[in-house]
């Protein structure tokens, strides 16, 4: 350096070990050159736009986890109808990585079987478990709903992998869809999304919307194959809806009872038949809620035999039939909050479409438990879907004592007693 500068100044080169050098000259108050030499860090100054040249100018990426694309073919299908998200995830590094993987939610989808079941290919990705429901534990966290993640070992560079999972939907109402994915380099985790604001998941993580489902059930058919062909078309004209019903009204839904008050013996069975009705514009689910009291136990709806202590889940006749026992931890039922519970009280739900003016009818077989003497009730309600099912706030009644998902309710009460028998002149 055999000339002055007035200002400090910076320059980098190379020595013969191809180390990169900084030179910062200073020239002090007393005209004294003093230089210092630093060994730099290699991704702070030659690194700075995150790549790397070696000897022969080569650049070596860092890792990039890049979502090529994603697809839903469906976006409105009927119950067991199934359909298909696939997304395609790449590694745009130059380099292999440990692993990665490319993640798959449905965030109104909690338990296997209930409202969706699941399937997926994920060609060549690890056989580790990869499927995870509510309330199991994930790498980080734990789930909230549906979550498909499958990972593959040693990503190479510019590999593409992807991820079809097939969704075949139990119950009717709104899915939506997301995705991500990550890689390891053996330091970090890079993620696509890489914001941390963008459509946060339960791990607190960024994802992309693939898209929203919406899941009809079929709509029933009214006319019943019974006498002559002229009273089929005659079933058929009287249920048929004006069309402008159809579209434009939204439903009104009406419940009751054949009765509010019966006695039973203890172990003995007895009928009650509840009624839905729907006064308004069609609706694509409209479900009716049958709890009872820990006293009694529902056996039997429409004909169809229920383990009270088992949760069961049938069609029969386009209508879609669902029991939830007593502190099942497993399989819990929504509140009028918005959240998740434990039964604390059996509970049969029965979902089905109605057309305007429909009317159903659910005879249903209860039981009195042993020891279970005094009063106890049942409790009946109904909800309707709009058609797009934006709203499910047509229910009925709009008054009366809550049940245990907090919504108003019918209510029928029981009186039961012990079994009497004659002995000795006496009644025992």
């Amino acid at each position: 350096m055999g000339f002055h500068r007035p200002y400090p100044i910076t320059t980098f080169f190379r020595d013969g070990d191809m180390n990169p050098k900084l030179t910062i000259s200073i020239k002090p108050l007393y005209g004294v050159w003093v230089t210092v030499y630093f060994v730099t860090l290699f991704c702070l100054f030659f690194c700075a736009d995150n790549s790397c040249a070696d000897i022969n100018g080569n650049t070596n990426h860092s890792p990039e986890p890049v979502i090529k694309s994603y697809a839903i073919n469906k976006s409105n299908v009927l119950v067991d109808e199934p359909f298909l998200v696939a997304v395609k995830g790449a590694h745009n590094g130059s380099s292999s990585v440990s692993y990665g993987g490319i993640a798959v939610q449905i965030r109104q989808a909690y338990s296997d079987g209930v409202e969706v079941t699941e399937s997926h290919v994920a060609v060549g990705a690890s056989s580790d478990k990869s499927v995870f429901w509510k309330g199991e534990p994930l790498a980080r966290g734990t789930a909230k709903y549906l979550h498909v993640e499958p990972c593959w070992n040693n990503w190479n560079a510019e590999k593409e992998n992807t991820l079809k999972v097939t969704i075949t939907p139990r119950k009717a109402g709104t899915y939506d869809i997301y995705c991500k994915m990550y890689i390891y380099d053996g330091s970090s985790h890079p993620r696509d999304p890489s914001s941390d604001l963008s459509n946060q998941d339960h791990q607190k993580e960024a994802t992309y919307k693939v898209g929203t489902v919406i899941v009809s059930l079929p709509e029933p058919d009214l006319a019943i194959n019974k006498g002559s062909s002229e009273e089929k078309e005659r079933k058929e004209s009287s249920n048929r809806p004006d069309s402008s019903i159809r579209s434009n009204n939204p439903p009104s839904a009406s419940v009751w009872a054949d009765g509010s008050y019966f006695t039973i013996l203890e172990g003995k069975t007895e009928t009650v038949v509840v009624n839905v009705k729907n006064n308004g514009g069609q609706t694509p689910a409209g479900t009716v809620f049958i709890s009872v009291s820990n006293g009694l136990e529902i056996i039997d709806i429409n004909g169809m035999s229920i383990n009270p202590n088992s949760f069961t889940e049938a069609y029969r006749e386009e209508i879609r039939y669902v029991n939830f026992p007593t502190n099942d931890i497993v399989h819990k039922i929504n509140t009028k909050n918005s959240g998740l519970i434990i039964p604390s009280h059996q509970l049969v739900q029965a979902t089905s479409g109605y057309l305007h003016d429909t009317q159903r009818s659910f005879t249903v077989r209860v039981r009195a438990k042993t020891d279970s003497t005094g009063i106890q009730w049942i409790k009946h309600r109904v909800e309707m879907a709009n058609m797009n099912y934006e709203s499910w706030n047509h229910r009925s009644p709009t008054s009366g004592e809550p049940d245990q998902q907090g919504w108003h309710a019918e209510e029928i009460i029981v009186s039961v007693s012990k079994l009497l028998y004659y002995s000795n002149d006496l009644w025992i």
